[in-house]
C-alpha cells in the first residue's frame, strides 16, 4: 500500500497562528489524540480545529482566529462564513458537520455545519 505522507503547516505559517492553534496543530501528532482519530474513523468522523478567519497582514494571525464558542463556521454556496450558533438553528435548512465540546455550557456544540437547498 503506497502511503500519502502527512500535511503538516510550515514552521513559518505556524509561527504566525495564535498559541491554541498552534497547540492544536501539534496535538494531532500525540499518541492519544491518533486514538481518538482512529477510534473516530469507526463512525465517519473525524478531527477538526475550530477556527475562523479574519484579515491577515501577512505578518500577524496569517488570518486565522479563535472560533468564538457563540460562533461556527458555516458552508453555503461553495463558500464559507462565520454565523452565530443560533442562526443555523433558526434557519431549519443546515446539517452540523463538526462539533466541539464548550466548558461553558458543558456539552458538545456544533462548530461547523453545511446549508442547503430543498427545491420542491
Amino acid at each position: 500500500m503506497n502511503r500519502i505522507p502527512p500535511f503538516r503547516a510550515s514552521s513559518s505559517t505556524l509561527e504566525r497562528l495564535p498559541q491554541e492553534l498552534r497547540d492544536a496543530q501539534a496535538a494531532v501528532d500525540l499518541p492519544e489524540i491518533k486514538k481518538i482519530i482512529k477510534d473516530l474513523a469507526q463512525h465517519n468522523l473525524g478531527v477538526c480545529m475550530p477556527h475562523s478567519h479574519i484579515p491577515g497582514d501577512g505578518k500577524t494571525g496569517n488570518g486565522f482566529a479563535i472560533l468564538q464558542n457563540d460562533m461556527m463556521s458555516v458552508e453555503d454556496d461553495l463558500k464559507t462564513s462565520f454565523i452565530p450558533r443560533s442562526e443555523m438553528l433558526e434557519s431549519g435548512h443546515g446539517i452540523p458537520t463538526a462539533w466541539r465540546w464548550i466548558d461553558g455550557e458543558a456539552a458538545v456544540c456544533v462548530a461547523s455545519g453545511c446549508f442547503y437547498s430543498c427545491s420542491d
